[in-house]
């Protein structure tokens, strides 16, 4: 509960006076609510059902991204999340191209840690027709932080679609789920062009 965090936060604050400066008391906060989420959830006889290797590296980004804001700008905050999905799909990331940011949005979104799961989906990307990719590298690179990249998507399931597409080669694979993704940015287009007229 919240009354359980401001506690601990409070005994954290007292515990560490003098021996962090204020920035770090978000990082002990974050790190309170990981705990407090993991404790609230299913238990079992070896612990929290909740706190995965998975969950623990997903919010591990999300710490160090909320952690980088008082130095970096949304931009390379943003960026460097990017460039470590490209890496651990086995692709380098160039922020300044828009083909790469896509592919790299691609491997963020579908949770990409392995290499050749990286390579497939690499390749299921540079086999799309040249204006689709042009068309999908458009949408999936506006980010919504430049206000010069309107629409920016955040796909709600977006992870677990392109998890269970990878996953699913037989029926599904990397090619479609591409090709499904690039359709549901254009209608989402469409409805967001006829609102905003």
């Amino acid at each position: 509960s919240v009354t359980k965090v401001k506690t601990m936060l409070t005994a954290s604050r007292k515990s560490l006076s003098g021996l962090m400066d204020k920035t770090k008391y978000l990082g002990v906060f974050l790190y309170c609510v990981f705990i407090e989420m993991s404790a609230s959830r299913s238990q079992s006889l070896e612990g929290s059902l909740y706190m995965t290797e998975d969950r623990w590296k997903e919010f591990e980004v999300g710490k160090n991204a909320i952690l980088r804001l008082e130095e970096d700008s949304e931009q390379a905050v943003y960026d460097s999340i990017l460039a470590r999905s490209a890496q651990a799909a086995g692709f380098t990331f160039d922020g300044n191209k828009r083909e790469s940011r896509a592919l790299a949005r691609l491997a963020c979104m579908a949770n990409i840690t392995d290499p050749e799961k990286g390579r497939q989906l690499e390749e299921s990307f540079n086999e799309m027709e040249e204006d689709q990719r042009v068309t999908l590298s458009t949408y999936l690179a506006a980010d919504g932080i430049n206000p010069n990249q309107k629409p920016a998507f955040a796909f709600q399931d977006g992870r677990l679609f392109l998890q269970k597409a990878l996953a699913n080669e037989q029926s599904v694979g990397p090619s479609a789920a591409i090709l499904i993704l690039l359709k549901v940015c254009q209608e989402v287009y469409e409805k967001y062009n006829d609102k905003s007229k």
